[in-house]
């Protein structure tokens, strides 16, 4: 009887497979590593750059006028900058429940709410607000076509900054928020 010789294409095939396998934990080994490393640095940078008081050098313009305003000649009392923009669907679904946060806070005359649309077309802003009632002494519409948002240290949107009286900040609130939930309520009117 002849012994039939083994066939080197089955070895071929599995020592192929046993590197591909090999290449591609090790790719991802160090993908990780690397995204965790960025991870670090971006979060100490941005520990850095979070900002102490509104920047005295914004280019912000009152929507629907263009005429510049400058948030630090407003009158004292809390201050909450909330950036967004049409083009932005987390700020979309977030803000009916700003503005009905706006409503509840009515009561509070030293707050003021300064919304500022982030590099966005003025129709689309126009239409979108249309859906909502902001008739308030407490809320200024501002708009944002220099990125000026990037001086608070934002770099993604929706976000949100509160302020005292001297424009120094007190907190920042980062995405989106569930403004009308009893901890953010109770937070404002505490402060």
């Amino acid at each position: 009887m002849t012994e039939k010789p083994k066939s080197n294409l089955a070895g071929f095939f599995s020592n192929k497979l046993y590197l591909f396998l090999i290449m591609i934990t090790f790719i991802f080994g160090y993908t990780t590593y690397e995204a965790v490393k960025l991870e670090k640095k971006l979060g100490q940078a941005v520990s850095e750059i979070l900002i102490k008081e509104i920047p005295k050098d914004l280019r912000f313009t009152e929507f629907g006028t263009g005429k510049p305003f400058d948030m630090r000649k407003q009158q004292a009392g809390k201050h909450l900058v909330h950036f967004w923009a049409t083009w932005c669907a987390p700020c979309e679904v977030e803000f009916p429940d700003l503005v009905e946060f706006i409503k509840l806070m009515r009561e509070n005359k030293e707050l003021r709410f300064y919304l500022v649309a982030v590099n966005d077309d003025d129709q689309k802003v126009k239409k979108f607000l249309s859906q909502f009632e902001l008739n308030s002494d407490q809320v200024v519409l501002l708009k944002d076509n220099f990125s000026d948002y990037q001086k608070f240290g934002s770099y993604k949107l929706p976000e949100s900054f509160v302020f005292d009286k001297s424009f120094q900040t007190i907190r920042k609130f980062e995405g989106q928020q569930s403004w009308t939930q009893k901890t953010i309520v109770n937070y404002f009117k505490s402060i």
